[in-house]
Parts: C-alpha cells; sequence; structure tokens
C-alpha cells in the first residue's frame, strides 16, 4: 500500500495506468468545518485534488484524520461526501486515521461506516475494537507488521518517490 497523503503530486505521474493500491488522509481543517455542508464540501475539495493529481480515477482507501473530537455535523458532512465518492467509485474504503485514540474510540463506538483504522502508535487501544468489529488494520511503522496488517511506503521527496517505484537504485 502506498501512502500519497504528504504529497499527491509527486505520485501523479508514477500512478497514471497503475494498479497499486493507494491511501490518502484527509486534510485537518474537516475539524473547522462550520457544519454539515461545510464539512462535505472540505471533504470532496480534498479528494477531488488528491485525484487529479495523481492522475488516477479512485483511491483504495480514505481515512479522515481525528486529531481530535469532530462534533456530530462535521462527521456527518464528511461521512455522506465519503458515501457519495464510494458510490460514484472513487473512493473503495474508508477508514479513520487515529491520532487521538479517545476521539477515535468515541467515533467507533456511534458510527460503523468505517471499514479501516489507521494506527500512528502500534499499541493503540483503537486496535482491539477494530479487530473486534473485524476492520482493516494499518500502521505507520518501520517494522514488519503483524500478520494480516497492511505496511505503508511513505515518502516525502520526488527521489523517495521514484525509489519506492522502482525507477532509483538506493545510494549506499
Amino acid at each position: 500500500m502506498i501512502d500519497i497523503s504528504s504529497s499527491p503530486a509527486l505520485w501523479g505521474g508514477f500512478m497514471r495506468g497503475t494498479d497499486a493500491t493507494l491511501m490518502t488522509v484527509g486534510a485537518s481543517d474537516l475539524e473547522r468545518a462550520m457544519d454539515e455542508a461545510h464539512a462535505h464540501d472540505l471533504v470532496q475539495a480534498h479528494l477531488i485534488e488528491t485525484l487529479c493529481s495523481i492522475g488516477r480515477e479512485h483511491v483504495d482507501f480514505y481515512f479522515l484524520p481525528v486529531r481530535a473530537s469532530l462534533a456530530e455535523s462535521q462527521l456527518s458532512g464528511a461521512l455522506i461526501a465519503l458515501e457519495e465518492a464510494r458510490q460514484e467509485g472513487h473512493v473503495r474504503f474508508t477508514g479513520i486515521a487515529v491520532q487521538d485514540p479517545t476521539a477515535a474510540m468515541g467515533i467507533l463506538q456511534f458510527h460503523d461506516a468505517f471499514e479501516a483504522v489507521l494506527l500512528e502508535q502500534p499499541s493503540s487501544p483503537v486496535r482491539l475494537l477494530a479487530q473486534s468489529r473485524r476492520m482493516a488494520i494499518v500502521t505507520r511503522t518501520t517494522e514488519e507488521p503483524p500478520a494480516g496488517e497492511a505496511s505503508l511506503i511513505m515518502v516525502s521527496t520526488s527521489e523517495e518517490v521514484e525509489l519506492a517505484m522502482g525507477l532509483r537504485a538506493a545510494v549506499v
């Protein structure tokens, strides 16, 4: 799985015509949305920007960032946008990117709209809830992930993209 969150434009030229599994984390401005419609528009705009950058019709995983508690209107607007994107074939699976485990637990306890969680800390308490709901678990770690969990390729420069895509040999 390739995480294109930090710079989808760097990945753009490499993603056209590939079947690589892609994921992205939504913009954190969702937590500043004023109402449901505003949250919907923010998620939709981020998705359009991402898809245009990578030159593909869809991403496999779209994770909503959870850095703090979200208002119900913010979450509702985001979920509506993601469901529309799923119906149109632009997003295959939705999840939450857990940065605040307490806020994420609150969301997951009352909403079953998510199929995956992205954990910043492998020992997060969210892991147990995700496992009990048979959600996909993705961790950001440099270590080999546990069996059944996905690993990520994260980059921040065009050189790292070329290395990840096998277009450039690593210099030792």
